[in-house]
């Protein structure tokens, strides 16, 4: 099972992002598991588990894992550094731009 992270803004379209809650949709109904990683209050209105209680962004991704079990763990942000921060939370990065809905539906 995958379990995916998203940051809102500049991610999700709701503030400015290429991914749609459509896609957020589909991507639960072929059993993701999705989780909004961002104290946006953009993404408020999603109807999506969010981790935002941590000091840091990597907090929060380590308390996705906690909370979320599964086989493979994403990270999709724009923001700087989130690449790294992924890395070190044990989640593969993708930028929003990179961000391909075929890779978790097949």
């Amino acid at each position: 099972m995958n379990v995916i992270a998203f940051d809102c803004d500049g991610t999700i379209s709701l503030s400015g992002g290429n991914v749609t809650p459509e896609q957020l949709a589909i991507l639960v109904s072929h059993g993701n598991i999705v989780v909004i990683v961002s104290p946006s209050g953009a993404c408020v209105p999603l109807p999506y588990p969010r981790i935002v209680d941590e000091a840091t962004r990597l907090d929060n991704l380590k308390k996705v894992k906690t909370a979320f079990p599964g086989d493979n763990y994403y990270y999709v942000s724009d923001n700087p550094g989130d690449d790294q921060v992924s890395k070190d939370a044990g989640f593969i990065y993708i930028h929003p731009s990179q961000f391909n809905i075929a890779t978790f539906i097949s």
